[in-house]
């Protein structure tokens, strides 16, 4: 059982998933995604705030919709995990504010070209929370531009993140 304290302590923390990390909720693996990874976003959804930019739904029923094109199969298989996505039941969609979006127009007219990466860390940068991504390319962007990276986390660091708050504290 987790400790209340730490448990409140989880609950305070707030992690944006890029869109990699959302798939496994619909039954996509992503072969960059440890899967020790995916267990341990579907063992803490609840106990941490989990969010997601409702502007990079597009991209992520494009991803879906590739998925499906692969498999040979219709779309509506998607719809109890869709409507649970959308319900909010393990993800908090996030609603763009305008400094959300002027960040990441500033990211892209600053050179980056996808402006999915672009809303995603501007919405993290500004819920204040940390950015779980792979794109390794992207960090290196905004930080040759001068933009805080400080907040955003791999793989390896995520892990950590949950070992130090969560599985030490089990009894």
């Amino acid at each position: 059982m987790i400790r209340r304290s730490s448990l409140e302590s989880l609950r305070r923390t707030r992690i944006l998933l890029d869109t990699s990390f959302i798939l496994p909720f619909f039954g996509v693996r992503v072969k960059e995604v440890p899967e020790r990874v995916v267990d341990a976003i579907l063992k803490t959804s609840g106990r941490i705030t989990y969010l997601y930019p409702k502007l990079l739904i597009p991209e992520l029923i494009g991803k879906l919709a590739k998925e499906c094109i692969k498999a040979r199969r219709a779309p509506d298989f998607l719809r109890p995990a869709i409507e649970s996505f959308l319900a909010q039941v393990d993800v908090v969609l996030v609603d763009p504010t305008s400094d959300h979006l002027l960040l990441a127009m500033e990211l892209r007219r600053r050179g980056h070209t996808d402006i999915f990466d672009c809303l995603a860390y501007a919405t993290a940068k500004y819920e204040g929370a940390l950015f779980l991504t792979l794109d390794h390319t992207f960090v290196r962007f905004l930080r040759e531009q001068g933009f805080d990276v400080s907040f955003i986390i791999d793989c390896e660091k995520f892990l950590s993140l949950i070992r130090d708050k969560v599985l030490h504290d089990m009894t």
